[in-house]
């Protein structure tokens, strides 16, 4: 019986106890990426650092999704430099990686920037953030994705009659691609340079081949 009534008080004290949920960092989806040095639960402060992807270029980019926090709760976010060389014996300077706002979403979708970050002199950039719902996405700025690039695609071809899809650059991990509304291959000698524009990331409109976005 006593047995019987230490287990009844065990259940309902469990009942009766807070739950706290785990604040969870993942980078597991399309563009994600972020390696955290810390994660201090009791404060909501989370450290991270952008990955360094072989043959990908400079780790600059971060973009992750924090989940298990409560509307309302303050929330921090530090981002250092990637401690590691990335090409030779080269560190990236932490300022590549910190921009003025980071970027908040609620749902992946829609973005907005933070309130301005601070730069301490360890040169660790701080954004504090109040999470609005119990999961925040948060990037070095608006993420731009190859799913992004193909529903940009697929919107100018519904848009512009005759346009055609081209290769505008060969890459032996990536490709870019963008539409003519004339038709046909315009990534010709004569219109390198501007390809070569669109292709570094230019997402307006180039001269008169018309080139309208590019999402590479």
């Amino acid at each position: 019986m006593k047995y019987l009534s230490c287990l009844a008080c065990l259940f309902l004290w469990g009942a009766l106890s807070p739950c706290r949920a785990e604040i969870v960092v993942r980078t597991d989806f399309e563009g994600g990426n972020a390696e955290v040095v810390s994660l201090n639960q009791q404060t909501a402060t989370l450290r991270i650092q952008p990955s360094i992807r072989e043959g990908r270029g400079w780790p600059c980019w971060w973009y992750l999704r924090v989940e298990g926090l409560k509307p309302g709760q303050q929330f921090t976010l530090e981002v250092q430099a990637q401690t590691k060389p990335y090409l030779g014996n080269n560190i990236l300077n932490a300022s590549w990686c910190q921009p003025k706002h980071a970027s908040i979403s609620l749902d992946g979708i829609q973005w907005k920037p933070s309130p301005k970050g601070e730069i301490t002199r360890e040169k660790i950039a701080i954004y504090r953030i109040t999470a609005e719902s119990k999961d925040l996405w948060m990037a070095w700025g608006p993420p731009f994705v190859p799913t992004n690039a193909e529903a940009l695609l697929a919107s100018l071809a519904a848009k512009v009659a005759g346009s055609q899809r081209f290769k505008l650059a060969k890459n032996p991990r990536r490709k870019g691609c963008a539409r003519h509304p004339r038709g046909g291959d315009r990534c010709t000698q004569s219109s390198l340079g501007k390809c070569k524009t669109a292709r570094m990331g230019s997402r307006r409109k180039l001269g008169r081949e018309g080139f309208y976005r590019v999402g590479v």
